[in-house]
């Protein structure tokens, strides 16, 4: 498994997904269409819906690397990661992490 040796933690990865479960959804990623690769797990969907609303055969999907384990052949995503939920201004050290003004606090 060549391919997956050249995947690091922290890694952005794009597919398709091709699979959908209670508990997770297959991806097979881009650059190795031959076989699902790709795992998003339940709570790594969404920051702001649950993987039944994201989780959607045909859909192309980006998430971030959170494992690989090559004995198993899998590629952990996070597509939560890859999502700024923030409108406000962008965080200079932190992207997608946002600033609490003085109004949501009241």
């Amino acid at each position: 498994m060549r391919f997956l040796a050249s995947i690091q933690d922290g890694d952005l990865c794009q597919g398709t997904a091709v699979a959908v479960s209670r508990s997770e959804m297959s991806v097979v990623l881009d650059g190795f269409a031959g076989q699902p690769l790709g795992v998003v797990g339940p709570l790594d969907g969404s920051w702001v819906r649950s993987l039944a609303d994201v989780a959607v055969v045909g859909r192309r999907i980006s998430g971030e690397v959170v494992a690989v384990d090559l004995e198993a052949g899998r590629v952990r995503m996070t597509m939560a990661a890859t999502e700024n939920v923030d409108e406000g201004p962008a965080h200079p050290i932190c992207p997608g992490v946002g600033f609490i003004t003085y109004p949501e606090l009241s």
